[in-house]
């Protein structure tokens, strides 16, 4: 959890999953959050952290081998990466 859940969360799962919530703009967590993605996603991260604050959708992406699938609640937008 990041402050009591405030800003977000991140779960990594022992079967090679990660998910990330994001629900509050927060310049430190959303720099730890863009490092884990560029750690997961070594060419692509840069390009997920586009999409996601440029125009997020409900979408499946495979990016660095890993499938990412994106889904937009009404307070967060949710992000797991698996592979």
């Amino acid at each position: 959890m990041w402050k009591d859940n405030t800003y977000g969360n991140i779960t990594i799962y022992d079967k090679g999953m990660f998910n990330v919530h994001l629900i509050q703009n927060n310049s430190e967590f959303n720099r730890a959050v863009k490092q884990i993605f560029n750690w997961l996603l070594p060419t692509q991260g840069d390009e997920l952290i586009r999409i996601l604050t440029t125009n997020p959708t409900n979408e499946t992406l495979t990016m660095d081998g890993r499938t990412v699938n994106i889904t937009l609640t009404d307070s967060s937008i949710g992000v797991t990466i698996e592979g």
